[in-house]
């Protein structure tokens, strides 16, 4: 295929669960993207970077992993010297645009990088709102009509993330703050926090939902590809930037320590239940917690167009999110640029090169100090938590000492079992997985350029907006400040020698 007939279509929704798709054995009404995966590839072991969207949209647009791009947090941007999705396309006749409905891919954030057209939907909460999907698709479909050679398109669709609200739900007047309206909250964060374990079949009622319509969406673009006549020649990649957390797992469910039953002595039970932390509840969401398979196995199916690549019907080997940046150049005849960390999908499909024996994400929390890495192989996953960039001057502000509370509270490193995700006690396979992990951040490090994009100034307005998506301080019950860091000066985990943390006890 030449460069100047390549139509290509990358789809993202955002926190879709592998599992909620109707081909992945899961309750919602998925046709269209049953029929990608009938038509197609079904990658059934792909990987997000993160488990939220800062981190893992920066690696599906650069393919570099999150501490190299180190786009993690929204008032760090893109650096213009990583590769971006658009980028190869600059210097050719395809015509590229980006329709985005979220804060996080956005021109400010340093996402409109060589696209030809930017089409930022999801400025201030309109991401939020329950029609936002009829605004992306009124933009996008008029979009495809109007081209008349090869085109290559960026959707990001939050349709799939809280509040699960469709157009049929009643209008909530301010979606930042739906605890405040005095109409029905039913499908919005605030609802689903208050919700104990019982309950949690009408949160994954409401994801359903949501996603069946998301899907629904997605056809219109199928139809409209269909009755232009380039169905056959356009890839269509179809996935998520991470998953969602519902009730299989607390955030800290796994400590036993001191610190965790002061915590549980010191935080209303009300509110324990509110933020899953210590006891499953009904939901969760995607912040300030492991990596656990729910967040960051996404789906990715992949509808090939005409070329020569190689294909089969369902690839089990892993594969990584930021894979897709050189999977899209070599479909479209690109050079692949140097220093690009994922490896093409098609090269993986072909026999003769060797399968991927890893793969890692890396999600520090919304404006915190704390870090959650994961590395996995076909057996064993290797989690752990660590403070970064955190010295005693961190303990003057809330956010910082918040971090050490939620470093305190749980174990700072977690081996589990694949696929059911036990904890395992396996210390020579839990050494080996630990080492690779660490050398896999030192060579992310070191592969960081020079340079680093301005920080981006955020307004309160934007605080707003941000806290509503999730991306708040999950932790912010510490109205008791950092007392559960006076339960020691020094606290150290004996099999992690790495993660000291000196514990201000002069802090109110």
């Amino acid at each position: 295929m030449s460069e100047d007939s390549f139509r290509g279509i990358l789809y993202v929704m955002d926190s879709l669960r592998y599992d909620a798709l109707g081909c992945h054995g899961g309750s919602a009404s998925t046709p269209t993207m049953d029929r990608f995966a009938a038509e197609g590839i079904d990658f059934a072991q792909a990987f997000s970077q993160a488990i939220w969207t800062y981190p893992s949209a920066g690696s599906i647009f650069t393919g570099l992993y999150p501490e190299t791009h180190d786009s993690q947090q929204f008032d760090q941007g893109l650096d213009p010297a990583h590769p971006h999705l658009a980028d190869g396309f600059a210097e050719t006749p395809v015509t590229t645009a980006c329709f985005s409905t979220t804060l996080g891919v956005s021109p400010e954030r340093g996402f409109a990088q060589e696209f030809d057209d930017f089409y930022h939907i999801g400025d201030g909460d309109n991401g939020l709102r329950p029609d936002i999907m009829d605004r992306l698709t009124n933009r996008l479909v008029p979009w495809l009509k109007a081209r008349d050679g090869g085109f290559f398109a960026v959707i990001w669709a939050m349709g799939t993330h809280h509040p699960f609200l469709t157009p049929d739900d009643p209008e909530v007047e301010s979606p930042s703050k739906p605890h405040k309206n005095l109409g029905d909250t039913t499908g919005t964060q605030e609802w689903m926090r208050q919700l104990s374990t019982d309950r949690s079949e009408d949160v994954r009622s409401r994801y359903n939902t949501v996603v069946s319509e998301t899907d629904r969406h997605l056809g219109a673009v199928v139809e409209t590809l269909e009755q232009l006549g380039i169905y056959d020649q356009t890839q269509l990649i179809a996935t998520a930037d991470h998953g969602e957390l519902f009730d299989e797992h607390a955030r800290v469910e796994h400590g036993e320590g001191l610190s965790d039953k002061a915590a549980r002595a010191l935080v209303p039970e009300q509110v324990q239940r509110y933020y899953g932390l210590f006891d499953r509840s009904a939901f969760v969401g995607h912040q300030t917690v492991y990596p656990y398979d729910e967040l960051i196995h996404v789906p990715l199916l992949v509808k090939p167009g005409l070329n020569d690549l190689p294909t089969t019907d369902q690839y089990t080997g892993l594969v990584e999110l930021l894979d897709l940046l050189p999977t899209i150049y070599q479909a479209a005849n690109i050079e692949i640029p140097a220093g690009v960390q994922g490896r093409s999908l098609w090269d993986q499909l072909d026999d003769d090169q060797p399968a991927k024996s890893r793969a890692y994400s890396t999600s520090r929390i919304h404006g915190g100090n704390l870090v959650y890495r994961s590395v996995r192989d076909d057996e064993q996953k290797f989690c752990q938590k660590q403070l970064v960039e955190f010295g005693p001057g961190d303990f003057a502000d809330e956010e910082g000492r918040q971090s050490v509370a939620a470093y305190l509270l749980g174990t700072t490193e977690l081996l589990m079992r694949l696929p059911e995700e036990i904890p395992l006690h396996d210390p020579d396979h839990r050494e080996q997985l630990a080492e690779q992990l660490d050398s896999h951040v030192q060579r992310c490090l070191e592969a960081q350029p020079v340079t680093h994009s301005p920080e981006i100034e955020v307004d309160d307005e934007t605080v707003a907006h941000l806290e509503d998506l999730g991306y708040q301080w999950l932790l912010g019950w510490c109205d008791f400040r950092c007392r559960v860091t006076v339960l020691s000066n020094y606290c150290h985990q004996p099999q992690n020698s790495h993660n000291w943390v000196y514990c201000d006890t002069t802090t109110e």
